[in-house]
Order: C-alpha cells, then sequence, then structure tokens
C-alpha cells in the first residue's frame, strides 16, 4: 500500500531534507507570491486619510456628554456626524456628485460617505473626526466641511483643536502587508507542491 497523505504529513516533519532536495519547488512560487504581492499593490487604487480633532469646551457642552460613557458619547457624535441629511450637505457643499447621472448613483455616493467615516474618542473631552477617500484634496474637504457643520449645530460648545491636513501619503493599500501576503501564500503552494510529490513518488516506489 502507499504512503497515505498523513503519513507524507508526518514525513515533512522527520525529514527536513524534503524541502532543501525540492527547494525550487518552494523558491519559485514564492519568488512568484513577492512579485505578484508587489503587482497587485502597483494597480490597487490608492486611498489617502485626513483627520481633524475637535474639543469640547466644558462650561458650554451639554452636561450629558461628560457624564456618559466613553461609548454613549462616540454614538451621540457619530449619530449626529453621518446623519444622512448631514451627508447630503457634505455632498452639496463640495460638489461631490458633479459628475452623477441618476439618483441611485447618488445615493450610493452618500451611503458610500458614511462607511468612511470614523469617530474616535481621544480623551476626556477630545475627539477625532476622520475621512478616506481616493483624492487627497477632497478628503481633507470633506472633514473640514463635517466639522464646520457640527461646531455651527452646537453653538460654540465645540471647537476645532487641529484642522485636517491634505495627506501626502496613501494610506492604503500597505506594500508590506501586500508582499507578506504574496510571499507566504507562495511558500504556502510550494510547500503543499513538495508534499505532493513527495505523495506521487512514494506511491510509484510502493
Amino acid at each position: 500500500m502507499g504512503d497515505s497523505l498523513v503519513d507524507i504529513l508526518r514525513l515533512a516533519f522527520d525529514d527536513k531534507k524534503m524541502f532543501l532536495r525540492r527547494r525550487w519547488c518552494v523558491l519559485a512560487p514564492v519568488i512568484a507570491g513577492f512579485v505578484g504581492g508587489v503587482i497587485f499593490w502597483a494597480v490597487q487604487p490608492r486611498v489617502y486619510e485626513s483627520s481633524s480633532l475637535i474639543i469640547a469646551e466644558e462650561a458650554r457642552t451639554p452636561l450629558p456628554f461628560f457624564g456618559s460613557s466613553v461609548g454613549r458619547r462616540i454614538s451621540m457624535i457619530r449619530e449626529q456626524i453621518i446623519d444622512i441629511n448631514n451627508l447630503v450637505q457634505v455632498v452639496d457643499r463640495l460638489n461631490l456628485a458633479r459628475d452623477l447621472k441618476t439618483e441611485k448613483e447618488y445615493e450610493r455616493l452618500v451611503l458610500g460617505l458614511r462607511k468612511k467615516i470614523a469617530v474616535r474618542l481621544k480623551g476626556q473631552n477630545l475627539f477625532e473626526i476622520s475621512f478616506r477617500g481616493r483624492r487627497p484634496g477632497e478628503a481633507a474637504a470633506v472633514v473640514g466641511t463635517l466639522d464646520d457643520m457640527f461646531i455651527a449645530r452646537h453653538g460654540g460648545a465645540f471647537a476645532v483643536y487641529r484642522r485636517p491636513q491634505m495627506p501626502s501619503r496613501a494610506v492604503a493599500p500597505n506594500l508590506l502587508a501586500a508582499i507578506a501576503a504574496g510571499v507566504l501564500l507562495g511558500a504556502c503552494a510550494g510547500m503543499g507542491l513538495v508534499l505532493l510529490l513527495e505523495y506521487r513518488v512514494r506511491q510509484t516506489e510502493s
């Protein structure tokens, strides 16, 4: 009877030279994975992130904001910022829908904005608004508009602690992550190929 696949897997732990004998079966997929990772990174659209910090003036901010839990505070702020009516105003002010032709496209644009906006608490009375987009200028403009609308809505109870800046570097895709994923997949494929070849040789010899 030929060796079972389980036997070959067990042999892989006992016979480390198996991979040295067939090293090119591992190295070739690893190199291909490296190149594939670089190509994947190169063809992916760049994503830019801009962010701002908003500070709450304790003397002028409603007490529930300071007395509520962290989760509740973030939820309150996020609900206001990603409110559909709020986002529609952002789209109209920045003329983001200038190239759209249908209502469906407009709706997808507004809903897409919601997914790209993040709100994070950075301190007792400090929180961050961030936005990710494919154009650095647009990312900064969206955050700046959200800041202005939020502050205007609360009548001076909040102030901008740090204005959004136009990002100079993309935050995604990540070159190292793409290469690591390609190399890992290549290594797994290569080792799988070695085991398969060993399995077939032993099947033939038995």
